[in-house]
């Protein structure tokens, strides 16, 4: 019996990876609904997590429930792919936006008056085409490299642990471009989600096949990568705290 501090091998790991898809696609499908019932209803917290904070636009929710939806059909490519291509375009056409000062804005078609100013953040709209991207890539028929999946769906992983990263430490410039609005914290979550789910597509293959290896390296690198990512975490979120307190 593996003991529970081990990490598991290369076999077990893929068994493992093979379902998150479809959590993450729940999960991701489940955000989007609870934000949209915050716009409906009018509860802060629904919509933003935490007062102050940045809210989901209904626009990127209904992309998210897209992308959730093409999570868990993934194997069934052409509802997979579709889907895909209503979040990326909605991506697009925000980035449309601000690259050319374009006066309509699909940010608003729903709740205008509520949503105001609460616009689809530039990072938000560019993680939403990468992700897209993704997804769409994850759908293509068996037998072709998932490795073009996977790295889009890495970059867009990257991009929001970059902005869930700023919210943990408190560092504005993490999650927000220059004077644009910011990526909200769940948005930034709801990423991170999907992006992982796309990468779990097919584990065993492509980029994701060096974690899952049954060889040396791969269990050297399963034993290494949460280290690597939790401890520098951990450390800045404690300087970044210790600097606020006048300790550093």
């Amino acid at each position: 019996m593996m003991n529970p501090t081990t990490p598991p091998t290369g076999e077990t790991l893929v068994a493992r990876l093979q379902a998150w898809p479809l959590i993450a696609a729940v999960i991701a499908t489940a955000i989007p609904c609870v934000v949209l019932a915050g716009w409906v209803f009018e509860i802060e917290r629904f919509k933003r997590v935490l007062p102050g904070f940045v809210a989901m636009n209904p626009v990127t929710a209904l992309s998210f429930i897209a992308l959730g939806i093409a999570l868990a059909a993934i194997r069934h490519g052409i509802v997979a792919r579709a889907c895909a291509a209503l979040a990326g375009g909605a991506g697009l056409l925000v980035l449309l936006r601000y690259a050319t000062g374009w006066e309509w804005k699909i940010d608003t078609i729903f709740f205008t008056e509520s949503v105001a100013n609460n616009l689809v953040a530039p990072t938000t709209a560019f993680d939403l085409v990468l992700v897209s991207t993704a997804m769409w890539l994850a759908a293509a028929p068996a037998g072709r490299s998932p490795r073009a999946a996977q790295g889009f769906a890495l970059a867009a992983a990257l991009l929001s642990l970059l902005a869930l990263t700023g919210y943990a430490y408190g560092i504005e410039k993490l999650y927000r471009l220059s004077t644009f609005i910011a990526m909200a914290l769940p948005t930034a979550a709801n990423f991170f989600i999907v992006s992982s789910g796309v990468l779990c597509v097919r584990p065993g293959e492509g980029l994701m096949a060096r974690v899952t290896s049954t060889h040396a390296g791969g269990a050297a690198l399963r034993r290494l990568l949460p280290v690597t990512v939790a401890v520098p975490f951990v450390l800045g979120w404690i300087a970044a705290r210790a600097h606020r307190a006048g300790i550093l």
